[in-house]
């Protein structure tokens, strides 16, 4: 059949299996001993890379063109029972391998974002909403059941992975079109345009790609691009690919927190490797300091830290094409290996949050651990109501910046249903602190536009009304 409609070309289209394997340490000894897979059959001429997995507390989700799925494995054996597709439709246009759905991440809002290379999307979801975004890759959000999904920014070429630093700050790195332009560093702002489309690919003279170039859209902000775009913050690596934040407790060395490591993969272990850098406010905006190549003679493609403090680095061993294995590489400072600190993170994380009370989920929100911090949030706006009091003590003044924000965001999920829960946070935005202010206006601005919506809706269904 794919013969028949696609061509010899396309024949094998079918034939190879995208998957998802779960790789467990079973007896704790710092080594992979299992690794099953955990489910597969994502082999549909149409289907894309299997790009990109999410696991939380049961739920997996995974983003292979052009569904997002959500997998559950119900009884724990290790094997998806269940599959759904929460969204289908991304990857309209035939274009370059790799460029398709990938970059899960939960954000300090409680929403999944991912991001879509310029394959582009149309998407129908299961709320009945149609999001169309054709000709540019994109990052997106949406609600964890998938609902709500929208554009969240725009105009990328291929933003392979997304990071959140502690301050709900959100980057990714895109990759350039080889006709002389650079990958680059993009504070990724609600919004936002980068500039690229994918029309400027195949245009007739190769090297030229349109106003791409001509127009110096992808150059630093001091370089004279066009005014419409939110100029990227830097030039770094030449095949960027999974990016990760140093979420606070770890097993690397002091000087690496508040870093963010970054694969770059080129093709050949002797020019790939995983970069770091950090960065520090610059007006609106950020640049780029501290830049350096942390691990350096490998074909990283991923990188993210795991609940035992310890750096994880995928690596696609040689060349371009499919090779037939792969590694994990595990990276840690030894001198750290009994700090008490990654200890009480790796309980916390194992234990959950659920059990706890308001007044420790309050506590934690100051954890020196983000993550600790969101899964601490994220508890306390899953009680509803029941927790805003909690949440507006933790906004005082008295209370730490950091914790002060969780505090803000949780009330922000929670007003997404519940609307008084928005009062608390509308009294911040004359506070001192101007993160606090920032943070309060997201906040308030989201849910008034989510509430403006939802009135729309309503309105429009009845038929009374029109």
């Amino acid at each position: 059949m794919y013969r028949k409609y696609l061509g010899d070309e396309f024949a094998d289209y079918g034939k190879q299996h995208d998957r998802i394997r779960l790789v467990e340490d079973r007896d704790k000894d710092g080594r992979a001993d299992s690794a099953n897979v955990f489910a597969d059959g994502f082999h549909d001429a149409a289907v894309g890379l299997g790009a990109g997995v999410l696991a939380r507390r049961g739920d997996v989700y995974y983003t292979c063109i052009p569904d997002l799925w959500l997998l559950r494995d119900d009884d724990r054996d290790g094997k998806a029972d269940a599959r759904t597709s929460l969204q289908h439709g991304y990857g309209v246009h035939v274009g370059f391998l790799g460029h398709d759905l990938h970059g899960l991440r939960f954000g300090p809002d409680g929403k999944l974002y991912f991001s879509i290379g310029d394959r582009g999307l149309d998407v129908a979801t299961i709320d009945g909403r149609h999001v169309s975004c054709p000709d540019t890759g994109a990052v997106l959000r949406c609600e964890p059941d998938g609902t709500n999904l929208e554009v969240f920014a725009s105009g990328l070429r291929n933003p392979q992975e997304l990071s959140f630093d502690e301050y709900g700050n959100l980057f990714t790195v895109d990759n350039n079109s080889d006709s002389g332009d650079k990958a680059r560093l993009v504070y990724v702002a609600e919004g936002g345009d980068s500039g690229w489309r994918i029309g400027y690919q195949f245009l007739k003279e190769p090297a030229s790609r349109g106003p791409w170039n001509d127009e110096k859209l992808w150059h630093l902000r001091w370089d004279g691009q066009a005014a419409y775009i939110l100029p990227p913050l830097a030039h770094i690596s030449d095949g960027p690919s999974g990016l990760a934040y140093d979420p606070g407790v770890t097993l690397l060395p002091e000087r690496y927190r508040r870093h963010f490591f970054l694969c770059d993969f080129r093709g050949a272990p002797a020019q790939s490797g995983v970069r770091s850098f950090a960065v520090r406010p610059r007006g609106a905006s950020f640049e780029m300091i501290d830049a350096e190549q942390f691990l350096w003679g490998l074909e990283a493609t991923d990188v993210d830290f795991g609940p035992d403090g310890a750096l994880y680095v995928s690596d696609w061993v040689e060349g371009w094409r499919m090779t037939m294995k792969g590694r994990i590489v595990k990276v840690a400072d030894p001198a750290r290996a009994d700090d008490p600190r990654v200890r009480e993170v790796r309980r916390l994380i194992a234990e959950g949050m659920d059990p706890r009370p308001l007044v420790e989920l309050a506590t934690l929100l100051s954890h020196p651990d983000m993550r600790v911090r969101q899964e601490a949030q994220f508890a306390l706006a899953g009680r509803g109501p029941g927790a805003i009091a909690t949440l507006r003590r933790v906004t005082r003044a008295d209370s730490p910046t950091l914790a002060r924000l969780h505090a803000i965001w949780a009330l922000g999920q929670v007003g997404r249903k519940d609307q008084p829960a928005i009062d608390p946070v509308v009294a911040l935005l004359d506070d001192a602190d101007a993160e606090v202010r920032a943070q309060a206006a997201k906040v308030v601005g989201d849910a008034r536009r989510t509430s403006a919506a939802g009135a729309l809706v309503r309105l429009l269904g009845d038929p009374a009304a029109r």
